[in-house]
């Protein structure tokens, strides 16, 4: 989750460049022009980027919650801790693809 794609680098940047916090200078390399814009498109770099990272994220939580699952029939404090940090990855990374993917209303 903390690689450049998603929350290093990607996901608090295009937040603050869509809702207009942010400017995109457009001497630089072309990076996040699209979504100053708002002409951004499912494959383009940032967007293909956070959309396999985050689902991969996701699956690694799933992964998590399946082993401690299965192999802990009585977790102890300590599995349950990690567990409950799995369900908050995913919700986390659940609710930043919709935030980006969703067609707003």
């Amino acid at each position: 989750m903390r690689n450049y794609f998603l929350f290093g680098r990607d996901i608090p940047v295009l937040g603050d460049v869509l809702a207009d916090n942010g400017y995109v200078s457009s001497t630089n390399s072309g990076r996040y022009l699209n979504e100053q814009n708002f002409s951004y498109i499912s494959t383009n770099g940032e967007a293909s980027d956070i959309w396999s990272q985050g689902y991969y994220a996701i699956l690694q939580a799933n992964r998590i919650i399946y082993a401690a699952n299965t192999q802990f029939p009585t977790p102890s404090n300590n599995v349950n801790e990690i567990k409950g940090e799995a369900y908050i990855a995913r919700a986390l990374n659940y609710l930043e693809l919709v935030n980006y993917f969703a067609t707003p209303y």
